[in-house]
């Protein structure tokens, strides 16, 4: 659920990397949806 609103987000341009790394660091991504969403910032 957080990785498809993250994709969202990014898609909106409403997601930071600072905003990503505080869902990756609670847990709520896994470490191959952390890589793939950096790259689509």
């Amino acid at each position: 659920m957080t990785y498809k609103l993250c994709k969202r987000l990014i898609a909106l341009d409403k997601l930071t990397a600072d905003m990503l790394d505080v869902y990756y660091a609670a847990g709520r991504l896994t470490g191959a949806e952390y890589t793939e969403l950096i790259q689509l910032l």
